[in-house]
């Protein structure tokens, strides 16, 4: 039902791998700091949603933010300055302290809501710019299902990395059965599960080590999640060269 023969413009695949990867990142994200809050942070569900308003306030203006910078800077520009600035973004939040935010982790999450939201955008822009007015509907359908793929990927990928990361970086309290720490080293919501069970000393010392593997696995996470759109904003700025928007699409 997917017009795949649309994928031989260059700026329809750029617009395609902007809406996979930036609505994957913004979903991967918003469940990492969620369970980064919660487990670690100690943040209720609700302190938790407040805590990350700031991306959801910035993504809602991103959109009309994206089409005045387009139609000022250039599509090219916008879009690969918009990823290369969320990579900047995750980056810098890999390696914060979230117990003491102070004012610059909401900012640095409402930068990376805007980024990631203008990005969002331009791939759109891109994706219908390339087209004739006949072939929008096919280009549009190619472009809602590279959000919900995205974002359907996006929350796959960031939790198969998270459980294999933080297995690797967990270190055990010595004289935890093997079982029991085989089956907390599956997640920190595991390490949680199987502390509750222990005796307390033990069970302070599992959840003091999930912790501490947590936050080495989302630092692990955010910046290779970083390093990936940072090379997507270059392959961006090389495959938007030529860009120049169809007639009807200029015209609209």
């Amino acid at each position: 039902m997917l017009d795949l023969s649309l994928l031989s413009h260059p700026a329809i695949l750029a617009g395609l791998m902007m809406a996979l990867v930036a609505s994957g990142a913004l979903a991967g994200v918003e469940l990492t700091l969620a369970q980064e809050l919660q487990f670690v942070l100690g943040k209720t569900p609700l302190e938790a949603g407040l805590f990350m308003v700031p991306i959801m306030a910035a993504a809602a203006v991103g959109g009309p933010i994206a089409g005045w910078l387009s139609n000022r800077f250039g599509l090219r520009l916008v879009a690969a300055l918009s990823l290369a600035l969320g990579a900047l973004s995750l980056l810098f939040l890999a390696y914060q302290d979230f117990h003491d935010p102070g004012w610059h982790v909401p900012a640095v999450l409402a930068l990376l809501g805007l980024t990631l939201s203008i990005g969002l955008t331009a791939s759109s822009i891109a994706i219908m710019g390339a087209v004739e007015a006949e072939d929008g509907g096919a280009a549009g359908s190619l472009e809602a299902t590279g959000y919900e793929l995205g974002t359907g990927l996006g929350i796959t990928v960031f939790g198969v990395f998270m459980a294999s990361t933080f297995a690797g970086a967990i270190e055990m309290p010595a004289e935890l059965p093997s079982d029991l720490a085989a089956a907390a080293s599956r997640s920190i919501g595991d390490a949680y599960i199987v502390a509750a069970g222990l005796p307390e000393n033990q069970g302070a010392a599992l959840i003091a080590a999930g912790k501490a593997a947590f936050s080495q696995t989302h630092a692990v996470l955010l910046t290779s999640a970083a390093a990936v759109i940072m090379a997507l904003a270059g392959a961006v700025w090389i495959t938007l060269a030529g860009h120049r928007p169809s007639a009807d699409a200029a015209t609209h």
